[in-house]
């Protein structure tokens, strides 16, 4: 069982090992999702990570960004660096960075990061497959579903119990850098739900008062009165955010959470009281316990309600390796002095452990001629031990009148130190062994006999997928409603893709599939089937007969999310095409390489790559790709709902569903309008404020050969689909004109011009 602590400094790393912490996560100066913490360079990672395992603590890098093609040469190379230094494991959230840290830096463990949305048991599944030893649950599962998965799975589970929570699903949020530039799936989110914003309903009016602006920024995760049922459920790791926090924060709240594991996960007012001293917005258990309201949003102000208890220190320093004078967690060791006149002197350093090293010096043990050693200066020469993690607890000396000289016995304890060392990093390689091989023997053990994903060499990829090279692009429709089926496929639409998040209350029906297949199929116009973004552990069972009735559809294709719908597939005997949607975030040439190894016949790229990474991509590999080019786009997912929360108040229990008598929109500080729509699970999904539209770049498109052109249509009006799809497609046919690229328009561009990177 561990406290994972985390550290943006050399000084927070030193808190985090004083305060208890069993393993440390902390970023290097690339590749990690920190980019603005002052992180380490390679010196300063080799030095911590020594220092850490001479402790018994385990470090762990995080690699937990998307990664360009461009960067993919440096990247081998840092993954090298990190398994040379002994890092323990990298968490990961492209999956690219996994298969190369695979290939390249075999020995590095990999954790799946919070960034790849784990909300289920299948995408666990899926992960262990992958090589993942470990999966970092999303922030939003309740108690009941860590539990399930805890028991269910073969890797460890790790979980955030306190810190900073984004309002987004992690890893699906686009709205920083949409609206500012600045990803989060690059370590540089602006956190724009920490701004203030007007809640509108349809007639413009708004909702929340001006008391209450900050209606998007959550309060803290605070787990720490939950931790014995968290233990019980059978969480390896408890995790505590904060890489960007003070290192008085790091102290206080690792050491409160290392006193409460301790007390088999019993909280007192004393811890309470501590970790309200630190920096925090206000405390929230809302999702553990499947709750998602006002009550978990701090509205009044984002900012911190701890308590100022001191100055923070000076911040990173390289020194601050090289004096542990004042370090406090170090261990006890006694000292043994021996010797015979006329022969060698022997020390023997003891652990409390029972650790037992005896080393000797060239040196011939000799009687004082006057004044021999004092017990006072052999304890002063073997006592030098500030630069190490170890303190002196007590010395034997012999009684005879020897003669010690300081050179002597500083050669001695430098050597006994140095084998003692030696000793405890074998211990830690031992530990950490030990649990790898446990953890992969049960992942094994449990798809022994079960089937594996189609996997395909590189080579077989080329020839089992059909190139689309020097093709025009097809123009598909993403739709989320039945009668939009025949007006779409009236106007020209050449593929559907059809279902996934209905962008309203209300769920389908399960015969709708069914209906829109066969519509497509009398237009002789292909369509996929396709899945939410998001299907919690809990709404599996609910979910299955959806996805069933989507196989008995028999549609083209089924486009998945996220890739735990891979195991469900499987579960249920389907083995018809399988297609990659946007939500798998797919940014590098390796990672859409890995997708047609695992069967996709084709992906829809992240939304965040340039059209210069697009085109770079496609040149690379023979995967057929999509990308979506008009509609608005999706910036959050969430399950707390800001509509219930400030538009549904006045009932004590339950939502008064005010979503389904009035539309809503969330107005920023520039007075851009965010249109809301909720989901049949609740979810808020949060919509661009200005129109994606390439329909000017078309003709840059095509020269990229790109495959399918997506148009984003969901919620939008007859009128609105015919419009769009019969320009994209008489452009494409040279029955229309292309449109100026007039900059002025209120469109966006989105990131085809302006990359995150």
């Amino acid at each position: 069982m561990e406290l994972l602590a985390p550290a943006g400094t050399s000084e927070n790393f030193l808190a985090a090992l004083e305060a208890g912490a069993d393993a440390i996560y902390l970023g290097g100066k690339v590749f990690n999702a920190r980019a603005n913490a002052a992180n380490f360079d390679i010196e300063e990672l080799e030095e911590a990570v020594r220092l850490a395992h001479l402790l018994n603590v385990s470090v762990f890098v995080t690699v937990n960004i998307l990664v360009g093609d461009t960067e993919l040469s440096d990247l081998k190379t840092y993954l090298q660096e990190l398994e040379r230094i002994h890092v323990d494991a990298i968490i990961v959230q492209d999956l690219a960075v996994a298969e190369l840290a695979k290939k390249v830096a075999p020995k590095l463990h990999l954790h799946a990061s919070t960034q790849l949305t784990a909300t289920n048991l299948g995408t666990v599944r899926f992960l262990e497959r992958m090589g993942f030893t470990r999966v970092v649950l999303a922030r939003e599962m309740s108690l009941a579903e860590i539990e399930h998965i805890c028991k269910e799975a073969k890797a460890e589970i790790e979980v955030f119990v306190h810190g900073a929570l984004c309002v987004c699903y992690s890893g699906q949020c686009l709205m920083s850098s949409f609206i500012g530039g600045r990803s989060g799936n690059r370590g540089a989110c602006a956190q724009p739900c920490r701004l203030p914003y007007e809640l509108l309903d349809g007639k413009g009016q708004a909702v929340n008062g001006a008391d209450e602006a900050y209606i998007m920024s959550p309060k803290d995760l605070n787990y720490s009165e939950h931790m014995s049922e968290l233990m019980a459920a059978g969480v390896a790791s408890f995790k505590v955010e904060g890489r960007m926090k003070k290192a008085s924060y790091v102290r206080e709240v690792i050491g409160s959470y290392r006193t409460i594991i301790d007390r088999a996960g019993q909280s007192t007012k004393k811890e309470q009281a501590r970790l309200k001293e630190g920096f925090n917005r206000g405390f929230s258990t809302a999702y553990l316990e499947n709750r998602s309201s006002r009550e978990m949003i701090t509205a009044v102000a984002p900012g911190n309600r701890g308590k100022r208890i001191g100055p923070s220190g000076e911040g990173p320093k390289k020194t601050v390796w090289q004096n542990l004078q004042d370090f406090g967690r170090k261990y006890e060791v006694h000292a043994y002095l021996d010797g015979v006149e006329g022969e060698a002197p022997q020390l023997t350093l003891l652990l409390e452990d029972g650790k037992t090293v005896t080393v000797s010096a060239d040196y011939v043990v000799q009687r004082a001629k006057k004044v021999p050693t004092s017990r006072e200066k052999v304890t002063e020469q073997l006592g030098r031990l500030g630069t190490t993690v170890f303190s002196l607890a007590s010395v034997y000396i012999p009684e005879e009148p020897f003669m010690w000289p300081s050179s002597v016995l500083n050669q001695m304890r430098r050597d006994g130190i140095a084998q003692l060392e030696e000793l405890l990093l074998a211990q830690h390689e031992t530990e950490m062994t030990t649990t790898l091989q446990r953890v992969e023997s049960a992942i094994q053990q449990e798809f022994h006999n079960r089937p594996s994903y189609t996997v395909m060499t590189q080579a077989e990829v080329a020839t089992n997928l059909p190139s689309t090279k020097s093709v025009k692009p097809l123009v598909a429709v993403q739709l989320d409603e039945e009668w939009q089926i025949e007006t779409a496929l009236q106007a020209g639409a050449q593929k559907i893709v059809f279902g996934g998040d209905r962008l309203q209350r209300t769920p389908y029906d399960l015969g709708v599939y069914a209906r829109v297949v066969a519509l497509c199929k009398a237009h002789q116009v292909p369509c996929v089937l396709v899945t939410p973004r998001v299907v919690r552990d809990s709404e599996v069972a609910s979910y299955m007969p959806t996805l069933q009735a989507m196989i008995e559809a028999k549609p083209d294709a089924i486009s998945i999310h996220f890739l735990g719908v891979l195991e469900w597939l499987q579960e249920l005997g389907y083995t018809g095409p399988i297609e990659g949607d946007s939500s798998l975030q797919l940014f590098n040439t390796e990672a859409v390489q890995q997708m047609a190894q695992l069967g996709l016949r084709s992906v829809v790229l992240s939304q965040e790559a340039t059209l210069k990474q697009i085109s770079r991509i496609i040149k690379q590999t023979t995967v057929p790709v999509e990308c979506v080019v008009h509609g608005l786009t999706e910036l959050m997912i969430s399950e707390y709902c800001v509509i219930s929360s400030f538009a549904g108040i006045g009932k004590k229990e339950g939502c008064p569903a005010p979503c389904l008598k009035d539309s809503y929109a969330l107005k920023d500080r520039l007075g851009e309008q965010f249109p809301l729509r909720t989901d049949p699970y609740c979810r808020m999904h949060i919509m661009n404020s200005r129109m994606l539209d390439m329909r000017a770049y078309i003709p840059d498109l095509v020269k990229r050969n790109i495959a399918i052109l997506r148009i984003d249509g969901r919620q939008q009006s007859k009128t609105w689909l015919q419009e769009t799809i019969q320009a994209y497609v008489g452009i494409l046919q040279g029955t229309s004109p292309v449109p100026p690229k007039n900059e002025d328009i209120p469109v966006t561009r989105g990131h085809y011009f302006k990359g995150i990177f």
